[in-house]
Protein backbone atom coordinates (compact mmCIF):
# COMPACT_ATOMS: atom_id res chain seq x y z
CA UNK A 1 0.00 0.00 0.00
CA UNK A 2 1.40 3.37 -0.98
CA UNK A 3 2.37 6.09 1.49
CA UNK A 4 -0.51 8.47 0.76
CA UNK A 5 -3.11 5.68 0.83
CA UNK A 6 -1.78 4.42 4.17
CA UNK A 7 -1.95 7.94 5.57
CA UNK A 8 -5.56 8.42 4.50
CA UNK A 9 -6.64 5.00 5.80
CA UNK A 10 -5.17 5.49 9.25
CA UNK A 11 -6.40 9.08 9.28
CA UNK A 12 -9.95 7.79 8.93
CA UNK A 13 -9.50 5.43 11.87
CA UNK A 14 -7.90 8.11 14.00
CA UNK A 15 -10.53 10.68 13.12
CA UNK A 16 -13.27 8.70 14.84
CA UNK A 17 -11.25 8.91 18.04
CA UNK A 18 -10.20 12.55 17.87
CA UNK A 19 -11.24 15.44 20.16
CA UNK A 20 -11.90 18.67 18.30
CA UNK A 21 -13.14 22.20 18.77
CA UNK A 22 -14.94 22.78 15.47
CA UNK A 23 -18.71 23.15 15.03
CA UNK A 24 -20.38 19.75 14.82
CA UNK A 25 -22.74 19.00 11.93
CA UNK A 26 -23.75 15.98 9.90
CA UNK A 27 -22.47 17.93 6.86
CA UNK A 28 -25.51 16.96 4.80
CA UNK A 29 -24.96 20.04 2.63
CA UNK A 30 -22.03 18.26 0.92
CA UNK A 31 -23.98 15.04 0.32
CA UNK A 32 -25.54 14.78 -3.18
CA UNK A 33 -29.22 13.92 -3.34
CA UNK A 34 -28.29 10.90 -5.51
CA UNK A 35 -26.06 9.42 -2.77
CA UNK A 36 -27.11 5.92 -1.71
CA UNK A 37 -25.50 5.82 1.73
CA UNK A 38 -23.93 8.12 4.27
CA UNK A 39 -21.86 7.78 7.46
CA UNK A 40 -21.02 10.66 9.79
CA UNK A 41 -18.80 10.56 12.86
CA UNK A 42 -19.33 13.30 15.45
CA UNK A 43 -15.88 13.18 16.96
CA UNK A 44 -16.61 15.83 19.57
CA UNK A 45 -19.17 13.59 21.25
CA UNK A 46 -17.17 10.45 20.59
CA UNK A 47 -14.03 11.90 22.23
CA UNK A 48 -15.70 11.85 25.64
CA UNK A 49 -17.01 8.28 25.52
CA UNK A 50 -15.75 5.08 27.08
CA UNK A 51 -15.96 3.57 23.60
CA UNK A 52 -13.30 5.96 22.36
CA UNK A 53 -11.05 5.27 25.35
CA UNK A 54 -11.17 1.50 24.97
CA UNK A 55 -10.75 1.64 21.18
CA UNK A 56 -7.74 3.89 21.59
CA UNK A 57 -6.22 1.56 24.17
CA UNK A 58 -6.53 -1.38 21.79
CA UNK A 59 -5.47 0.60 18.74
CA UNK A 60 -2.39 2.17 20.33
CA UNK A 61 -1.17 -1.12 21.77
CA UNK A 62 -0.28 -2.46 18.31
CA UNK A 63 -0.11 0.61 16.07
CA UNK A 64 1.60 3.27 18.17
CA UNK A 65 4.73 3.34 15.98
CA UNK A 66 2.64 3.50 12.79
CA UNK A 67 0.57 6.38 14.18
CA UNK A 68 3.68 8.32 15.14
CA UNK A 69 5.13 7.79 11.65
CA UNK A 70 1.93 8.94 9.96
CA UNK A 71 1.78 12.06 12.13
CA UNK A 72 5.44 12.78 11.38
CA UNK A 73 5.00 12.39 7.61
CA UNK A 74 1.69 14.26 7.41
CA UNK A 75 2.73 16.91 9.94
CA UNK A 76 -0.73 16.72 11.47
CA UNK A 77 -1.64 16.13 15.10
CA UNK A 78 -4.68 13.93 14.57
CA UNK A 79 -5.82 14.33 18.13
CA UNK A 80 -6.20 18.08 17.72
CA UNK A 81 -6.38 18.82 14.01
CA UNK A 82 -8.97 16.46 12.50
CA UNK A 83 -12.56 17.64 12.90
CA UNK A 84 -15.46 15.87 11.17
CA UNK A 85 -15.34 12.74 9.04
CA UNK A 86 -18.11 12.02 6.56
CA UNK A 87 -18.29 9.08 4.12
CA UNK A 88 -20.59 9.26 1.10
CA UNK A 89 -21.44 6.28 -1.14
CA UNK A 90 -23.16 6.02 -4.50
CA UNK A 91 -23.72 2.26 -4.65
CA UNK A 92 -22.62 -1.08 -3.25
CA UNK A 93 -19.09 -0.66 -4.66
CA UNK A 94 -16.95 0.89 -1.92
CA UNK A 95 -14.51 2.20 -4.52
CA UNK A 96 -16.98 4.92 -5.51
CA UNK A 97 -17.22 6.27 -1.96
CA UNK A 98 -15.97 9.74 -1.04
CA UNK A 99 -14.49 10.46 2.38
CA UNK A 100 -14.56 14.08 3.55
CA UNK A 101 -12.12 15.24 6.23
CA UNK A 102 -12.51 18.65 7.83
CA UNK A 103 -10.27 20.47 10.27
CA UNK A 104 -6.77 21.92 10.35
CA UNK A 105 -5.38 19.83 7.48
CA UNK A 106 -1.98 21.42 6.76
CA UNK A 107 -3.00 21.77 3.13
CA UNK A 108 0.30 22.81 1.59
CA UNK A 109 2.21 19.94 3.16
CA UNK A 110 -0.38 17.35 2.10
CA UNK A 111 -0.26 18.71 -1.45
CA UNK A 112 3.51 18.30 -1.44
CA UNK A 113 3.06 14.64 -0.43
CA UNK A 114 0.61 14.05 -3.26
CA UNK A 115 3.01 15.57 -5.78
CA UNK A 116 5.71 13.15 -4.59
CA UNK A 117 3.52 10.15 -5.40
CA UNK A 118 3.57 8.17 -8.65
CA UNK A 119 2.19 9.93 -11.76
CA UNK A 120 0.52 12.93 -10.07
CA UNK A 121 -1.90 14.79 -12.35
CA UNK A 122 -3.89 18.00 -11.83
CA UNK A 123 -7.40 18.13 -13.27
CA UNK A 124 -9.30 21.43 -13.52
CA UNK A 125 -12.95 21.07 -12.60
CA UNK A 126 -14.77 24.38 -12.48
CA UNK A 127 -13.28 26.41 -9.64
CA UNK A 128 -11.76 23.26 -8.10
CA UNK A 129 -8.49 21.46 -8.77
CA UNK A 130 -8.64 17.66 -8.52
CA UNK A 131 -5.41 15.79 -7.82
CA UNK A 132 -4.96 12.29 -9.27
CA UNK A 133 -2.10 10.03 -8.20
CA UNK A 134 -1.08 6.36 -8.07
CA UNK A 135 -3.46 5.66 -10.98
CA UNK A 136 -6.52 5.18 -8.76
CA UNK A 137 -6.55 7.91 -6.08
CA UNK A 138 -8.32 11.28 -6.34
CA UNK A 139 -8.36 14.18 -3.91
CA UNK A 140 -9.46 17.80 -3.84
CA UNK A 141 -9.23 20.58 -1.31
CA UNK A 142 -12.60 22.32 -1.35
CA UNK A 143 -10.98 24.91 0.89
CA UNK A 144 -8.11 24.93 3.38
CA UNK A 145 -10.15 22.96 5.90
CA UNK A 146 -12.09 20.45 3.79
CA UNK A 147 -10.50 17.56 1.88
CA UNK A 148 -12.30 14.99 -0.30
CA UNK A 149 -10.66 11.63 -1.05
CA UNK A 150 -11.92 8.87 -3.37
CA UNK A 151 -10.88 6.21 -5.85
CA UNK A 152 -13.56 7.36 -8.30
CA UNK A 153 -13.33 10.67 -10.16
CA UNK A 154 -17.06 10.76 -10.97
CA UNK A 155 -17.90 10.40 -7.27
CA UNK A 156 -15.67 13.35 -6.38
CA UNK A 157 -17.28 15.42 -9.14
CA UNK A 158 -20.77 14.58 -7.84
CA UNK A 159 -19.84 16.06 -4.46
CA UNK A 160 -18.19 19.11 -6.04
CA UNK A 161 -21.28 19.73 -8.18
CA UNK A 162 -23.36 19.66 -5.02
CA UNK A 163 -21.05 22.10 -3.26
CA UNK A 164 -21.18 24.48 -6.22
CA UNK A 165 -24.98 24.35 -6.42
CA UNK A 166 -25.26 22.42 -9.71
CA UNK A 167 -26.89 19.46 -7.97
CA UNK A 168 -29.20 19.29 -4.97
CA UNK A 169 -27.98 18.02 -1.62
CA UNK A 170 -29.92 15.81 0.77
CA UNK A 171 -29.93 18.60 3.36
CA UNK A 172 -33.42 19.80 2.38
CA UNK A 173 -34.92 16.33 1.92
CA UNK A 174 -36.81 14.39 4.62
CA UNK A 175 -33.87 12.00 4.81
CA UNK A 176 -31.41 14.85 5.36
CA UNK A 177 -33.64 16.38 8.04
CA UNK A 178 -33.81 13.00 9.79
CA UNK A 179 -30.02 12.64 9.70
CA UNK A 180 -29.46 16.12 11.14
CA UNK A 181 -31.91 15.42 13.97
CA UNK A 182 -30.13 12.20 14.87
CA UNK A 183 -26.72 13.90 15.23
CA UNK A 184 -27.98 15.77 18.30
CA UNK A 185 -27.92 12.66 20.48
CA UNK A 186 -25.54 10.23 18.76
CA UNK A 187 -21.84 10.21 17.96
CA UNK A 188 -22.33 8.08 14.84
CA UNK A 189 -25.12 8.28 12.27
CA UNK A 190 -25.44 6.20 9.13
CA UNK A 191 -28.20 6.10 6.53
CA UNK A 192 -29.02 4.23 3.33
CA UNK A 193 -31.51 5.41 0.72
CA UNK A 194 -32.38 2.13 -1.01
CA UNK A 195 -31.29 -1.25 0.34
CA UNK A 196 -32.25 -3.04 -2.90
CA UNK A 197 -29.27 -1.38 -4.61
CA UNK A 198 -26.91 -2.10 -1.72
CA UNK A 199 -27.41 -5.84 -1.32
CA UNK A 200 -26.11 -8.59 -3.56
CA UNK A 201 -28.57 -10.78 -5.48
CA UNK A 202 -29.05 -13.35 -2.73
CA UNK A 203 -32.25 -15.37 -2.68
CA UNK A 204 -32.39 -16.24 1.02
CA UNK A 205 -35.42 -14.98 2.91
CA UNK A 206 -33.68 -12.26 5.01
CA UNK A 207 -32.02 -10.74 1.91
CA UNK A 208 -35.27 -10.76 -0.07
CA UNK A 209 -37.03 -8.96 2.78
CA UNK A 210 -34.21 -6.43 3.34
CA UNK A 211 -34.28 -5.50 -0.35
CA UNK A 212 -37.74 -4.10 0.29
CA UNK A 213 -36.30 -1.52 2.69
CA UNK A 214 -36.65 2.00 1.26
CA UNK A 215 -34.61 3.81 3.93
CA UNK A 216 -32.40 2.67 6.77
CA UNK A 217 -30.94 4.61 9.71
CA UNK A 218 -28.29 3.42 12.15
CA UNK A 219 -27.07 5.29 15.22
CA UNK A 220 -24.59 4.76 18.04
CA UNK A 221 -24.55 6.52 21.39
CA UNK A 222 -23.29 5.82 24.87
CA UNK A 223 -24.59 6.15 28.42
CA UNK A 224 -22.13 5.32 31.17
CA UNK A 225 -20.16 2.28 30.08
CA UNK A 226 -22.96 0.94 27.90
CA UNK A 227 -22.98 1.34 24.15
CA UNK A 228 -26.37 1.67 22.49
CA UNK A 229 -26.85 0.75 18.84
CA UNK A 230 -30.16 1.44 17.10
CA UNK A 231 -31.45 0.48 13.66
CA UNK A 232 -34.66 1.56 11.94
CA UNK A 233 -35.74 0.18 8.58
CA UNK A 234 -38.47 1.97 6.65
CA UNK A 235 -39.95 -0.70 4.39
CA UNK A 236 -42.43 -0.83 1.51
CA UNK A 237 -45.29 -2.26 3.59
CA UNK A 238 -46.40 -3.26 7.11
CA UNK A 239 -46.10 -6.89 6.00
CA UNK A 240 -42.39 -6.46 5.18
CA UNK A 241 -41.75 -4.77 8.54
CA UNK A 242 -43.51 -7.61 10.32
CA UNK A 243 -41.50 -10.18 8.35
CA UNK A 244 -38.30 -8.58 9.65
CA UNK A 245 -39.72 -8.79 13.16
CA UNK A 246 -40.54 -12.47 12.63
CA UNK A 247 -36.93 -13.18 11.60
CA UNK A 248 -35.55 -11.66 14.82
CA UNK A 249 -38.23 -13.37 16.94
CA UNK A 250 -37.31 -16.72 15.42
CA UNK A 251 -33.60 -16.25 16.09
CA UNK A 252 -34.24 -15.15 19.67
CA UNK A 253 -36.53 -18.12 20.28
CA UNK A 254 -33.84 -20.50 19.07
CA UNK A 255 -31.19 -18.87 21.25
CA UNK A 256 -33.44 -19.02 24.29
CA UNK A 257 -33.12 -22.81 24.15
CA UNK A 258 -29.32 -22.75 24.06
CA UNK A 259 -27.44 -23.03 27.36
CA UNK A 260 -24.13 -21.72 26.02
CA UNK A 261 -23.86 -19.24 23.14
CA UNK A 262 -21.14 -17.14 21.52
CA UNK A 263 -20.72 -13.48 22.61
CA UNK A 264 -22.30 -12.11 19.42
CA UNK A 265 -25.30 -14.39 19.86
CA UNK A 266 -25.70 -13.21 23.43
CA UNK A 267 -26.23 -9.69 22.12
CA UNK A 268 -28.73 -10.95 19.56
CA UNK A 269 -30.58 -12.72 22.35
CA UNK A 270 -30.92 -9.40 24.21
CA UNK A 271 -32.14 -7.40 21.21
CA UNK A 272 -35.16 -5.17 21.70
CA UNK A 273 -37.51 -4.95 18.74
CA UNK A 274 -40.60 -3.02 17.69
CA UNK A 275 -42.74 -2.74 14.57
CA UNK A 276 -44.80 0.36 13.82
CA UNK A 277 -46.62 0.33 10.50
CA UNK A 278 -44.01 0.10 7.73
CA UNK A 279 -41.08 0.69 10.11
CA UNK A 280 -39.03 -1.95 11.89
CA UNK A 281 -36.97 -0.86 14.94
CA UNK A 282 -34.10 -2.76 16.54
CA UNK A 283 -31.91 -1.80 19.51
CA UNK A 284 -29.02 -3.45 21.32
CA UNK A 285 -27.21 -2.36 24.48
CA UNK A 286 -24.08 -3.84 26.01
CA UNK A 287 -20.80 -2.84 27.59
CA UNK A 288 -18.18 -1.42 25.27
CA UNK A 289 -15.95 -4.44 25.88
CA UNK A 290 -18.69 -6.84 24.78
CA UNK A 291 -19.17 -5.02 21.50
CA UNK A 292 -15.45 -4.77 20.80
CA UNK A 293 -15.05 -8.53 21.26
CA UNK A 294 -17.77 -9.16 18.70
CA UNK A 295 -16.18 -6.99 16.04
CA UNK A 296 -12.75 -8.47 16.77
CA UNK A 297 -11.14 -5.18 17.81
CA UNK A 298 -8.51 -7.22 19.62
CA UNK A 299 -5.80 -6.35 17.10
Amino acid sequence: MKKMTIMISIAFLLAIMTPQAYPVSAQTSIVPEKAKWFIHLDVKKFANTQTKKEMMDKFNSDFEEEIEEIERVAQIDFFNDISNVTAIGFGEDEDDAVIAFSGNLNKQHLLSLIKEEETPVEINYGKFLIYHWNHDDYGVFVNDNLLLISEDQDAVEHVLDTLSGKNKSISTTPMGTKIESLTNDHFLVAAAADMSEMLEDEEDFPSVVLKKTEQAFFTASEAGNRLRLSLSLHTDSPETAQSLGDIITGIKSFLAMEEKIDPEMKLVKNLRMNVEGKTFFLESQATVDEFLKIFDWDF
